[in-house]
């Protein structure tokens, strides 16, 4: 079996991508001259329902690049008078729900984190990042500019993407990538990949991607700053006796690429109201809902910051900032720097200021988070950050209102991700400690995954003590019906999980049957 799969990476790991000098206009018709001698990619294998032979709806990639754009053009066949189905004209669609085709990046080679490009037959673009190596799903919330048009036929529909190289986040003359495209025809329900990936794993596992190797390196990015200013005006008026005179606000967001692998984003009296609407959802249990991040500012790279903790115990959750009690608090100013500083190390620093108004009894807070991440082995990795929330005055910090979180994670991932894990140690301090409270946290898992197999065992522990004013540990609060307030719980939690599926050889209708414990 290891054989055969070695085999198979041999055969189907690896393209190569050379430049252009002629005009790629993208209509979604493949037909420039350049095209023509771009290295074609046919050899999609199936991942659903079954893993093994080539997919029924067979799909031809090219690529090519300038000095500007990296060219991706994919023609995705219907043969038999076959038909495709859309169901969202959503941006970010759902992948499993409409015939689509996407290109996973991993641009650093180093199987930690990439990003996600997908177009369906009517032009819908939906991009993301990969966290985690692609272990969990792609994160949507992530929005690029690029292009991408597609032309319709009868026996199938193409694709042309240009992707800018300012959108991509890449290494100075890194010349080896990590790839891989995958295709969904609803019709015959059938999910196809590139490079093979076994169902046991996500289709954006970095790991598993093949590899993309340039006749020359991507060029520099040698501009990338983008200035967004904005300019509104306010007026209330309830009844002619309770009105507010009209008030200007003005703010910016600027974005500012340092190299190619680092960004500064920076922001002054943001304004968020473009911001996209939180899905409705109705809470039945006695927790907190988690609700993602969707401010631009907050979003770039943020795989570093969001993938602190666990789904559990996240000791930072951007939401924290600008927000009391479900209000909105005005943001002043705010900086983020993020990204790698080479192949194995990441930085990530962000500090926001938000404002103080007396007449709002709002009290001016000050919040920063730093980081630092070390690839290790084939997508592990070794982090170090810490975290701090403090009352500010007159600009001036407040020595006894604050709240601190340090901590060291571990996240280990296998060559084959089979085997997954994750351990940290986080460590809160405040100026009113109580006595013999843990100010600990400290969790513990491990996965073992393959096509019909899985078993999952976990810890988490969290202390009385542990503060994360700008985390999201719902567990540890609970509410004291008797004072009418909110008390915290330590508490200590393991999970176990596993189940086994059986794949039917012949079945048309059945995908799987299985046993969970």
């Amino acid at each position: 079996m290891l054989l055969g799969q070695c085999s198979l990476y041999a055969q189907y790991g690896q393209t190569s991508i050379h430049s252009t000098s002629e005009h790629i206009f993208i209509d979604g018709h493949i037909q420039e001259d350049a095209w023509q001698s771009a290295e074609l990619i046919t050899t999609f294998q199936r991942y659903f329902p079954s893993n093994s032979g080539p997919a029924t709806y067979q799909t031809q990639v090219r690529l090519l690049f300038d000095d500007r754009f990296l060219y991706i053009a994919a023609d995705c066949q219907l043969p038999h008078g076959g038909s495709f189905v859309v169901q969202s004209l959503k941006r970010d669609f759902e992948f499993g729900e409409n015939d689509a085709f996407d290109v996973y990046l991993d641009a650093f080679g180093d199987a930690t984190s990439g990003l996600a490009f997908g177009v369906n037959p009517y032009g819908v673009q939906r991009d993301g990042i990969i966290p985690d190596g692609g272990v969990k799903e792609v994160d949507l919330t992530w929005d690029s500019r690029w292009h991408a048009e597609v032309y319709r036929r009868i026996d199938g529909w193409s694709v042309e993407m240009a992707i800018p190289f300012k959108s991509l986040r890449f290494k100075k003359n890194q010349r080896r990538w990590r790839v891989n495209f995958a295709r969904h025809a609803v019709g015959p329900n059938e999910i196809s990949t590139w490079a093979p990936i076994d169902r046991g794993n996500t289709l954006s596992t970095l790991t598993l991607m093949g590899e993309l190797i340039w006749d020359q390196a991507p060029p520099p990015i040698q501009h990338n700053i983008a200035i967004v200013p904005y300019a509104a005006m306010k007026a209330e008026k309830i009844s002619p006796e309770a009105s507010t005179p009209p008030r200007a606000f003005a703010g910016l967001d600027a974005k500012i690429g340092i190299g190619s692998a680092l960004h500064l984003d920076l922001t002054v009296n943001p304004d968020f109201s473009q911001v996209e609407v939180d899905q409705q959802v109705i809470n039945l249990n006695r927790f907190e809902l988690f609700f993602p991040e969707r401010r631009l500012f907050f979003l770039e790279n943020s795989d570093l910051f969001s993938h602190l903790g666990n789904s559990r115990i996240r000791p930072f959750f951007s939401r924290r900032i600008g927000s009391l009690n479900q209000q909105p608090v005005p943001i002043l100013f705010g900086g983020r720097l993020s990204g790698k500083l080479d192949k194995t190390w990441k930085v990530g620093l962000m500090n926001v200021q938000t404002r103080e108004d007396a007449v709002e009894e709002m009290r001016g807070q000050n919040y920063l988070v730093a980081l630092i991440q070390k690839s290790l082995f084939s997508g592990s990795s070794l982090t170090a950050f810490v975290s701090n929330r403090q009352l500010v005055q007159d600009f001036e910090l407040d020595q006894q209102d604050y709240t601190r979180i340090g901590g060291l994670e571990f996240d280990y991932r296998s060559a084959d991700s089979k085997l997954t894990g994750k351990a940290f140690a986080h460590w809160s301090s405040n100026p009113n400690p109580q006595a013999g409270a843990q100010p600990l946290a400290w969790s513990s898992k491990v996965r073992y995954r393959t096509k019909t197999f899985s078993a999952f065992a976990g810890i988490d522990a969290v202390g009385e003590d542990y503060l994360p004013d700008m985390g999201f540990v719902p567990r540890l609060y609970h509410s004291d019906e008797a004072r009418d307030t909110s008390i915290r719980v330590a508490y200590l939690e393991t999970r176990v999980h596993a189940y086994y599926r059986f794949f039917p050889r012949r079945s048309t209708t059945v995908d799987f049957w299985g046993r969970e414990v």
